[in-house]
């Protein structure tokens, strides 16, 4: 049950799915930097700066951000209609197209 209209839902999911892919994104960024930190001790620091460490975390975040708020807002209008019900909240596009989720 959704109380909160569509504008809501469809923030609510861009923002969380937003969220989470940059959490993994930069979950996965920390791995490489753990690996590259013990396969090449000597080279790999001297290599790291914090600009490149902020780059790399804005980049995490950046990717995320062309995943998932751009299809989430304009997926009602690219099939023409929403198909949410406006008292549930889901990604329509789970729903609707089988080839994108499977």
């Amino acid at each position: 049950y959704w109380p909160l209209g569509p504008l809501i839902c469809d923030t609510w999911l861009a923002l969380d799915y937003l969220a989470s892919n940059a959490s993994v994104l930069n979950l996965l960024i920390i791995s490489f930097d753990r690996y590259f930190s013990v396969t090449r001790p000597l080279t790999y620091r001297a290599k790291r700066t914090n600009r490149k460490a902020a780059s790399m975390i804005g980049c995490a975040w950046g990717v995320s951000l062309l995943l998932w708020p751009p299809w989430i807002y304009s997926w009602p209008y690219i099939e023409g209609q929403r198909t949410v019900p406006d008292n549930e909240c889901y990604i329509q596009f789970i729903e609707t197209n089988h080839y994108i989720t499977f």
